[in-house]
């Protein structure tokens, strides 16, 4: 590398550099380094990725003077991060340079971050991070004009700069092979009554690429109920081999995914052979967790996409669309419904971005059209569309409404105009200053408008209105043409910002995180449009999905509540053993917990920590349900085990919590078998200094040799039993007397494998089913019923909802009325175990008329509730 030539030696080190302001940007345990600072160091590594790619692509006598010395500046200042306090003076020689960065960027093999970290989080340190921003923005800046045209098309010689990648071909006999053989025999698997025969075990396809050599696939296939997911190797033989495997009609995948291998079976495919098992394993990186995932619909939803990650998300998709172009992977659209990514058992909150279709057995056996000769439809190129509308969807980051025509043209030029209106509002919409945004756009650009025109029909309209004699044009590109012209237009632009843009290359993965405290006000339609349709649409609706349904309508409370500006927030006390302060999400949850008191401590204190888990396992329930909800944390007892002794802390915090913090619900996921007389007591006293405004919660037990645990068959707390997803009471519960009076039951277990694996890993599996999880989700409950309580009066009629009717809706925030309104939430209230299903509720009263907006769905449930308080309100004699 000549050391006298700065826009060389800047090249080389723009892209080591730009490696290390990525890690900085992806730093989120160093509380200092700000969101704000680590999108600028996310800023300053894309620029620079840009800014080397465009010096590699100009020819060295293109390079103007105003370029070098911008170069020698940029140099000066990269290298004054290693020389800080001592600022790197651009009088000094290149070479000099050079030296200070080959010497300081690296200590012990690994990155040196903290220089660089130093500048975002260092005052002193400011004007230097101000002047290599300003500097990059210029150079890039620069750049971007010499480099791309006012037309914004790629460098000329951009196809020798990507990677070059080999991929399989994906056959129409492979694809009947896999979907024989996923076809489930019931009688093969070890609880038959849950398969069916002549039904497909779920299987999916992976559309991220792996560094391999052979042509290859890696799919996964899972029991009917997606317990677990095998992974499998596929392999290509394109010639016939005798090696002396299994062959394929003794192949079965019901044999093969039970029990479950915790590693990758190796598979292959040939010809003549068909599929075999190779009867051998290689190790697994990605272990899927259980359940069917997040679909895309959700993804886009629920999670904080950046630019990089719609980038990659896209350029992978696009590019699998383009390898199974003319395969039976597309027999039907490739939609947001049936791209789904895959949490880990081995990742705690983080969802891996590698997208899986799932495989379409058993739909029509011919692939979505490619070309349709119909001068009716607005676009005759349906593939092209489809994967433009897929692309759009991620841009926005929201999934559009799709229309169920079952005719052809209607859906077409449904599809297309839907896709014309958001092109437009993905043009408008800031991707946090992304300065290569446009690239994305054209792409969809190409997909919904470029690649129609001149296709359509060629006839004028005559005077009168009538259309002249005219045939609507021959296909003169050809199924290759378009699949060549898809190639250049989209995938290598989408390969280019993920490859130059962002350093993205094979078996490299990112990770996706919810946006769990970024509800906004700023487009509150859209936002909650997007959750009802992801809440009410018939294909999300599984009772595997509890706990995500149960936080979309916490969310969708929170949203109203934000957008309607009610200030009153709910105030949910836990009393427990504490919360863990260095828990891998604190910064989640910080904001919400408002006060907090250590019990166990001689001296009350008002730090707490938790050495158990099983107090931050209930918090972290309840403040994702319940997003509107306030936290207020008791620390009782160190562990369950010390309970029994520390019940004159338990009688302290329910004084403190319910008198002095005014908490709205009290909950206690613990219980004795005998009654303590001043547990008793503390519950009075505060119950009467409230007049009665207060709720309490209480675990019912785990022992079914036991009755019903104290304090929770207290008179003034509502006990809580467990269930498992489907609403059957747990044979752990306390079993009931024959004068017990009925009881109610809540989710209690069936959790998802993945929900806080770093807090079980921690703690032991802390993470267990029963009735402390049951108290904790009825507490999230209560507390999503009284956030609602708080915007039903902006929400329904003001004739209907008049001011007897207001009050009556404050009775929810009593005992009684909690206990009524969890009663009214019980569909089927044969026997005396009632379960308490507030997503059914939710559901069951959604407006019937289309036509209306959600205002109708919360009548409905107005009406609801206030039936179920009018009893109440005559008992207490409550006006």
């Amino acid at each position: 590398m000549p050391l006298n030539v700065p826009h060389l030696v800047l090249k080389d080190w723009a892209t080591i550099l730009s490696n290390i302001f990525t890690s900085i940007s992806d730093i989120k345990s160093d509380k200092r380094l700000i969101l704000t600072r680590r999108v600028d160091a996310s800023r300053i590594a894309l620029q620079l990725r840009i800014i080397s790619a465009s010096l590699e692509s100009i020819s060295p006598w293109l390079i103007e003077p105003e370029i070098e010395q911008l170069c020698q500046k940029m140099l000066s200042e990269l290298a004054s991060i290693y020389s800080w306090p001592t600022v790197f003076s651009e009088t000094r020689s290149i070479y000099d340079a050079d030296t200070l960065l080959r010497r300081e960027y690296k200590k012990g093999g690994e990155y040196n971050l903290d220089p660089v970290k130093d500048i975002f989080i260092n005052s002193k340190c400011e004007r230097l991070m101000t002047t290599i921003i300003a500097t990059c923005d210029h150079l890039f800046g620069l750049l971007l004009q010499g480099v791309i045209d006012n037309t914004n098309r790629l460098p000329p010689d951009v196809h020798h700069t990507l990677t070059k990648r080999c991929h399989a071909d994906f056959n129409d006999d492979l694809f009947e092979a896999l979907e024989f053989h996923t076809r489930c025999t019931a009688s093969e698997h070890c609880a038959p009554a849950y398969h069916k025969t002549d039904s497909w075990h779920p299987a999916r396809l992976c559309l991220s690429e792996e560094c391999q050599t052979d042509p290859s696939f890696n799919i996964i296939v899972s029991p009917m109920e997606m317990p677990y997911w095998q992974e499998f190797h596929l392999s290509l033989q394109l010639e016939d081999i005798n090696m002396g495997h299994v062959s394929s009609t003794e192949m079965e995948f019901c044999k093969l995914i039970e029990p479950q291998q915790f590693a990758r079976v190796d598979i292959q495919y040939t010809p003549s052979n068909g599929l075999s098992d190779l009867r051998r394993s290689r190790d697994i990186d990605f272990l899927s967790a259980s359940g069917e995932g997040e679909k895309l619909t959700t993804i886009l939803g629920q999670y904080q996409l950046t630019p990089r990650d719609k980038i990659i998300l896209g350029y992978t998709i696009a590019k699998a669309y383009h390898q199974f172009y003319d395969s039976e992977l597309l027999r039907s659209r490739w939609t947001s419904d049936n791209i789904w990514l895959m949490p880990l058992v081995n990742k705690r909150d983080g969802l891996p971005l590698r997208p899986y279709l799932a495989f379409p057995f058993g739909t029509t056996s011919y692939p979505n059209e490619d070309f349709i000769q119909d001068e009716r439809s607005l676009h005759r190129h349906p593939r092209i569309l489809a994967i433009g509308i897929l692309l759009l969807e991620i841009g926005l980051a929201k999934p559009l409404p799709q229309n169920p025509s079952p005719v052809r043209t209607s859906q077409i030029n449904w599809s297309y105009q839907i896709a014309k209106m958001h092109l437009k509002e993905l043009k408008d919409m800031p991707w946090d200053n992304f300065q290569h945004k446009s690239f994305y756009e054209n792409v969809i650009e190409y997909c919904i408008q470029e690649v129609r025109r001149g296709e359509n029909s060629s006839g004028s309209i005559q005077n009168g209105g009538a259309r002249e004699q005219s045939s609507i044009r021959p296909d003169t590109i050809g199924k290759q043409g378009r699949k060549n012209a898809f190639y250049d237009k989209v995938v290598v632009p989408l390969q280019w910002l993920a490859e130059r843009g962002f350093g993205h290359h094979e078996g490299n993965t990112i990770y996706l995180h919810k946006a769990r405290t970024r509800l906004s006000n700023d487009n509150f339609t859209d936002t909650f449009t997007r959750f009802m349709a992801s809440f009410y649409d018939e294909r999300n609706i599984s009772s595997s999905m509890w706990l995500r349904d149960m936080e979309i309508i916490g969310q969708m409370v929170e949203l109203q509540r934000r957008n309607f500006k009610v200030s009153r927030r709910i105030r949910v006390a836990i009393l427990d053993t504490g919360f863990d302060n260095e828990d891998d999400n604190y910064d989640e949850y910080e904001e919400r917990i408002k006060e907090t008191r250590d019990f166990t401590k001689f001296g009350v204190q008002s730090k707490v920590e938790d050495i158990f888990g099983h107090g931050t396992l209930m918090a972290k329930l309840i403040m994702d349900c319940a997003p509107s909800a306030d936290i207020i944390i008791a620390r009782v007892a160190k562990s369950t085990a010390d309970l029994e002794i520390g019940k004159k802390n338990i009688c302290q915090a329910i004084e403190w919590a319910g008198i002095d913090c005014k908490a709205d619900i009290i909950t206690m996921a613990f219980g004795f078998p005998r009654d303590d007389q001043d547990i008793s007591k503390a519950i009075e006293k505060v119950h009467s200094k409230q007049d009665g405004n207060i709720i309490f919660m209480a675990s019912a037990g785990n022992s079914p040799n036991e009755d019903e645990n104290f304090p929770a068959r207290h008179r003034l707390v509502i006990p809580i039993y467990a269930t498992n997803r489907y609403g059957t009471f747990l044979e752990t519960n306390p079993s009931l007397r024959d004068d017990s009076p009925t009881v109610l039951g809540m989710y209690g277990a069936d959790l998802p494998d993945n929900l806080y694996t770093g807090l079980n890993k921690k703690f032991s599996k802390v993470c267990q089913p029963g009735s402390s999880v049951a108290t904790a989700i009825g507490t999230s409950v209560g507390a999503i019923i009284l956030a609602y309580a708080t915007v039903l009066p902006h929400l329904a009629n003001k004739d209907l909802l008049d001011e007897s009717a207001s009050s009556i809706l404050e009775l929810l925030w009593t005992g009684e009325g909690m206990r009524a309104m969890f009663k009214e939430m019980v569909r089927n209230k044969q026997g005396r175990q009632w379960f308490v299903d507030l997503i059914a509720f939710w559901r069951d009263t959604k407006s019937t008329n289309a036509a209306e907006n959600y205002t109708a769905s919360d009548i409905n449930r107005f009406h609801r509730i206030q039936g179920s308080l009018q009893l109440v309100q005559r008992a207490s004699g409550r006006k």
